[in-house]
């Protein structure tokens, strides 16, 4: 009961605060013009990252 009541009094936190917005991504890759190498890498690293939902340390 006691632990019940110190939980009630101070509930977890979220563990995550803050969220990105995915647009703001998205409209820059399709923005980006003359892409190297080096970008179309970081292009498709950027959408398997959001396709999958994985950590970068995944990939």
């Amino acid at each position: 009961r006691f632990l019940r009541g110190v939980y009630n009094q101070r509930p977890s936190l979220p563990r995550y605060t803050t969220t990105w917005d995915v647009s703001i991504v998205l409209h820059y890759i399709e923005n980006t013009t003359a892409p190297s190498l080096k970008d179309r890498t970081t292009q498709l690293a950027t959408y398997m990252a959001l396709a999958s939902g994985q950590r970068i340390q995944v990939l």
